[in-house]
């Protein structure tokens, strides 16, 4: 079946660190989002491993070398304790194996359920989400940032896949190209009111 591609490149006057802390933020999401898709986090969750990764820029697609990981510890409880306290879920920046759940409104009265992963983390260079559950048959998206004179370049780059063959294409056709288009213009709009336009 057809895989439907998409880049954006949007320059921003801030600094990478800054650019980095604001896209790498799961929160964030639901300020960059038109509001008639009505996107809803619905809980702080990780991956299931009770290990935390220490080596910065971990990336889970390089098997090149081997990686230490150490056991994750909390204060003043036994080690293998379970607890459902969110508190505890690593989400304030995205990491390599964290799972996101949300829903949101593709059509009006219509909601669906979406679960992605944060497959590859480079701090400061880039990260990339793809579908584990959602409306799409594949969904890999790919966000990347480089300094340039007075700011940042961002670069999105999208391939995605619809399901249901034949009747996925004319989705596509109808709507659902449009749809995905109309979502990152809105979001260029809502960065340039956050952080500006570069003169």
């Amino acid at each position: 079946m057809r895989i439907y591609s998409l880049k954006r490149v949007q320059n921003i006057p801030t600094t990478l660190d800054k650019a980095w802390d604001f896209f790498s933020s799961p929160l964030n999401l639901a300020r960059i989002t038109p509001e008639e898709l009505k996107f809803e986090i619905l809980r702080k969750i990780s991956d299931s491993s009770s290990i935390t990764e220490r080596s910065e820029g971990y990336d889970r697609g390089n098997r090149g070398g081997p990686t230490v990981l150490e056991p994750t510890k909390v204060m003043g409880e036994a080690p293998c304790q379970s607890r459902s306290d969110e508190s505890l879920h690593f989400f304030d920046r995205v990491y390599a194996g964290q799972l996101i759940e949300y829903k949101l409104s593709p059509l009006p009265g219509f909601r669906v359920y979406w679960m992605t992963e944060i497959t590859h983390v480079v701090p400061g260079r880039y990260f990339v989400d793809e579908q584990r559950r959602g409306p799409y048959r594949m969904w890999h998206h790919q966000h990347h940032f480089r300094e340039i004179d007075g700011g940042v370049e961002m670069t999105d780059i999208v391939h995605y896949q619809l399901p249901l063959g034949v009747l996925g294409v004319l989705a596509h056709g109808l709507f659902v190209g449009r749809q995905v288009e109309r979502i990152f213009a809105y979001r260029c709009e809502k960065i340039e009111e956050i952080f500006g336009m570069i003169a």
